[in-house]
């Protein structure tokens, strides 16, 4: 230790000399993200699907879609618990948190945060420039789609 109780800590050396990896389990941001637009594609084509038969062609006000969608998106929640839960673990968080997507309303916070910590953020606290882009861009994405929502006829 140095005499100087304000100086930065050393980075840990191998025993090569050079820096050392640090390889945390789990699903990275790519997979997690593409995992969920594949996910997000399925639903949708599982929805439109029950919309735009002919003959339930009232649409939400049917009986049926309703049924249906309520269906698919019970199926949708093991899934998103999953890709979570292994995000979570690349993340170094408690996968237990992964219950989360499960809430109304708070699994979109969940899912904004999943797509934007870098690998091992449990333990730097860090984000990098790719994990602010993607941050910014599904905020951005979420604000208009509660605009919409709520201000479509």
């Amino acid at each position: 230790m140095s005499e100087n109780p304000y100086e930065p800590p050393k980075a840990s050396l191998g025993s090569s000399g050079k820096r050392e990896y640090v390889y945390y389990p789990g699903w990275n941001r790519v997979t997690y993200i593409i995992s969920y637009l594949a996910l997000a594609l399925i639903l949708g084509a599982i929805s439109y699907g029950s919309v735009s038969s002919p003959q339930y062609s009232t649409g939400v006000e049917s009986g049926r879609f309703a049924g249906t969608a309520s269906l698919v998106n019970l199926l949708v929640v093991p899934f998103a618990i999953w890709f979570a839960s292994g995000r979570l673990r690349n993340i170094g968080s408690s996968r237990w948190w992964s219950l989360l997507q499960a809430v109304p309303l708070l699994n979109f916070l969940q899912c904004i945060y999943l797509a934007s910590a870098p690998a091992g953020f449990a333990r730097s606290k860090k984000y990098d420039l790719a994990g602010m882009i993607v941050a910014g861009i599904l905020l951005l994405l979420l604000v208009s789609a509660f605009l919409w929502a709520f201000t479509a006829p």
